[in-house]
């Protein structure tokens, strides 16, 4: 029997101490039946709001916008707001908070410079098909079951950075743009761990895989994950080879093989020290 396996990794950002998280509040859809000016109010969470059918007329912070379909504006904690409606329009409002988690605390995070101008919170272009992604989080809504709230969640991460990409990125607050480059950074390195995981992988190999110096990778890694990068390293091989051991009918020493371990007794030994077993337990 001849079978071809094309196997996609997950891009993971679950080792960062600090993880950009937004959460699902609530979400509406605004459909106008007469022209009236909704009265100005002050927001204290983060409110998205994408146009179906506009044009969309409010004034933030004194300034006046106008958004077509698909287009969108992301309003700020403290951010003045009155809406402006016109008959036959149509829109989603969506409200949601943004955090970084570091264990079990919570730390808001700022998306926007203080001194944004209003017009930049706007996209620099339309999303592309924005309106599934509401219909979707309205039946998710109606399950209402255990796992309910982490798939809402976990809807509203992806659609999240979908809107963050179309942002102009000057606009962006100093202390976001840091946690997106930790995340860019972690992202790299497990790719380089992923492509290598087959073999050794010195710290010296893998600072020029990531364009800089070892000296720089270390502290990364340690700032980051807590670790040295040859202890992330061997951490990920053996994490993945315990994989094979789990589901693969191949015997311990191919798997050895298979990650580039001097032996299966080398193997074990690092296998143990990662794991807390050895291999044959393990299984």
């Amino acid at each position: 029997m001849q079978i071809n396996k094309e196997k996609i990794f997950r891009s993971s950002a679950g080792a960062l101490p600090m993880r950009i998280r937004p959460v699902f509040e609530d979400f509406h859809r605004l459909i106008v039946n007469e022209d009236c000016d909704y009265s100005e109010h002050q927001h204290s969470n983060y409110e998205l709001i994408v146009v179906d059918k506009g044009p969309y007329r409010c004034t933030l912070n004194d300034e006046s916008i106008q958004l077509k379909h698909g287009e969108f504006l992301i309003i700020k904690p403290g951010d003045r707001h009155q809406d402006h409606f016109k008959t036959g329009q149509d829109h989603y409002v969506h409200h949601f908070s943004l955090h970084s988690q570091e264990g079990i605390q919570n730390t808001g995070i700022q998306l926007f410079e203080d001194a944004v101008k209003p017009v930049l919170q706007t996209g620099v272009g339309s999303l592309n098909a924005p309106f599934d992604f509401f219909k979707k989080l309205s039946g998710e809504l109606s399950v209402n079951d255990i796992f309910s709230t982490y798939i809402q969640d976990s809807m509203l991460e992806t659609y999240f950075w979908q809107v963050i990409r179309l942002l102009p990125q000057e606009t962006l607050s100093g202390q976001f743009r840091q946690l997106s480059r930790q995340l860019d950074f972690h992202q790299r390195l497990q790719h380089n761990f992923i492509k290598n995981c087959n073999r050794s992988y010195g710290i010296k190999e893998m600072a020029v895989d990531m364009g800089m110096s070892e000296r720089s990778l270390a502290y990364r890694c340690k700032e980051l994950i807590n670790q040295t990068p040859a202890k992330a390293f061997n951490a990920f091989r053996i994490q993945k080879a315990a994989e094979a051991v789990k589901v693969s009918d191949k015997s311990i020493q191919q798997i050895a093989n298979d990650f580039g371990f001097e032996n299966p007794f080398h193997f074990s030994r690092v296998f143990k020290q990662v794991m807390g077993v050895s291999p044959k337990q393990y299984r």
